[in-house]
Order: structure tokens, then C-alpha cells, then sequence
């Protein structure tokens, strides 16, 4: 409340306090937001070889075609 009236009066310290908090809550935002993209982007480079598996060879075309 006292910080609010403050503002009121111009006060300039009150003002200075108010916009050094919007400042580092918007800079901790922007870290959670590049945190957060790192993460998904460091899931994304180290699991994506796992979407392929190569542990079975696939079947030669010979075998898949079906004969008449």
C-alpha cells in the first residue's frame, strides 16, 4: 500500500523499487523460458536416436512381396 502511494506522490524511490521488481520478474521469466526450451531441445537431440531401431534388419524385399 505504502509503495502504491508512493507512486502516487512521485515518489522516486518507490518507483525505482516498483520497476527493479517487474525487471527481475521478467528476466527470471525469460530464464524459465530458456531453460525450459533447453531441456526439450536437449530431449530432442539425445532421444530422437532412439526413434529408429536398428537392432532387427528389416526383411529383404524377396520375402515381403507376395508370389502369384
Amino acid at each position: 500500500m505504502k509503495a502504491k502511494q508512493g507512486l502516487a506522490m512521485g515518489n522516486p524511490t518507490a518507483h525505482a523499487r516498483a520497476m527493479q521488481a517487474k525487471t527481475s520478474e521478467a528476466l527470471e521469466v525469460l530464464e524459465a523460458v530458456v531453460v525450459t526450451a533447453g531441456l526439450v531441445a536437449g530431449n530432442l537431440v539425445l532421444f530422437s536416436p532412439l526413434r529408429v531401431d536398428n537392432r532387427v534388419p528389416p526383411a529383404p524385399a524377396s520375402q515381403t512381396a507376395e508370389r502369384p
